[in-house]
């Protein structure tokens, strides 16, 4: 049976028994399977295109979740747990981190792999060869770790491998296009989202172009105004203020006036980034020996 055909099978069933989080998830399910055919001209969904769909779905309410559990907001965070269990079932069942170490090691072998620098193409082949079975930080971990080692297993010198730096603040940061969901470089929407290497006119216009709402005065906790909530979060941060002096300067403040701060804010912090890669980048050379040492 098709998921297409198990969605359809299961949505009869939650609507006799009245399951109203089963109603809610497989309809959500139903839509987007709708959604992917009718952008692939009508086609039927290969399994891999299933499987990133329904990741796709448990992404999105997992991103909820954790934004209502800062908001205190139990009552619209349950909700979303039980569907992410409802659409998690239609997933394959997530792969050991035995049986992915195992896959790690087939990888390497199979393409010969000596170096951390060639665990790129192993990474290419274990992604499209777990899709959708094993955790993707897993895998990644698992590449580095392995990639490092000889055939002894003793660990190969190469530069430290940094610890990613996350901190409270702006580590989940929304769309400029759906407050609800994550900013992601995956995104065909080239407005949701702004790149380190963005010029101001284009930051600037992503901005200004950014989903917003009709009410007046901007406030933080909101959670029917998510937009609101992660374009005044970007400028407590952009702009150094911090959340409490952010809130207070933009409490009565509309969307005209608010929006050229926040571009300017974002214009500023960015600043020093882009410098410092256009120096780097206008001397390949000196790149090209830091690297080989």
């Amino acid at each position: 049976m098709s998921l297409e055909q198990s969605v359809m099978a299961d949505l009869k069933t939650a609507m006799l028994t009245k399951n109203q989080a089963g109603l809610r998830a497989i309809r959500a399910i139903k839509s987007a399977i709708l959604l992917a055919k009718t952008s692939a001209g009508g086609k039927e969904l290969s399994e891999e295109d299933e499987v990133k769909m329904l990741q796709k779905l448990v992404k999105q309410r997992q991103e909820s979740i954790s934004i209502y559990e800062t908001q205190q907001r139990e009552d619209l965070a349950a909700p979303e747990r039980e569907e992410v269990a409802i659409i998690s079932k239609y997933l394959p069942e997530m792969m050991s981190e035995d049986d992915v170490r195992k896959a790690v090691k087939a990888a390497i072998e199979e393409t010969g792999a000596k170096s951390p620098a060639e665990m790129g193409k192993v990474m290419g082949v274990v992604t499209k060869a777990l899709a959708g079975k094993a955790d993707n930080k897993m895998v990644s971990a698992l590449v580095k770790e392995l990639g490092r080692k000889d055939a002894d297993g003793d660990l190969i010198p190469v530069l430290k491998v940094p610890e990613p730096l996350i901190l409270k603040e702006g580590a989940r940061v929304m769309s400029l296009s759906d407050g609800r969901s994550k900013m992601s470089k995956s995104d065909p929407n080239e407005g949701s989202r702004i790149t380190l290497l963005d010029p101001p006119d284009l930051i600037t216009k992503k901005i200004k172009r950014a989903k917003t709402d009709p009410v007046m005065g901007l406030e933080f906790g909101n959670p029917e105004r998510p937009e609101t909530d992660n374009l005044l979060g970007l400028y407590a941060i952009l702009s150094g203020l911090g959340r409490e002096a952010a809130a207070e300067q933009c409490a009565q403040m509309g969307w005209g006036a608010f929006k050229p701060l926040l571009a300017e804010a974002a214009v500023e912090a960015l600043r020093p980034v882009q410098a410092r890669y256009a120096e780097l980048s206008a001397d390949p050379a000196e790149l090209d020996r830091v690297l080989a040492h």
